[in-house]
């Protein structure tokens, strides 16, 4: 099944970005700062700075039961995905109060 998964931000920002290990089943949202390759052939499933999505685990979970070997995650238990650390958001009202 082919689907489109969505770039938040570059690949490269996504890599160098400081990042936190996250359980695959609490990604959803989340930004991928690692590869996941469904491997023969080596397509990539997900590139860094692509959004984490529900469809994008679902299909993990159906490879997996299939006997299909994914590679690329740093978790070679496919149980864990390195995302880009999340920031803390401020709104412009925040900004303005602490910059005047």
């Amino acid at each position: 099944m082919h689907f489109v998964l969505t770039q938040m931000m570059s690949m490269a920002d996504a890599m160098e970005a400081p990042t936190e290990k996250c359980p695959l089943e609490e990604s959803i949202g989340r930004i991928s700062a690692e590869f996941a390759y469904l491997y023969p052939p080596g397509i990539p499933l997900i590139t860094p700075g692509e959004q984490i999505t529900g469809q994008f685990i679902r299909n993990m979970r159906i490879y997996m039961d299939k006997g299909l070997y994914l590679q690329g995650l740093e978790d070679y238990t496919n149980k864990t995905i390195l995302v880009v650390e999340q920031q803390p958001q401020s709104t412009k009202e925040q900004d303005e109060e602490i910059h005047g």
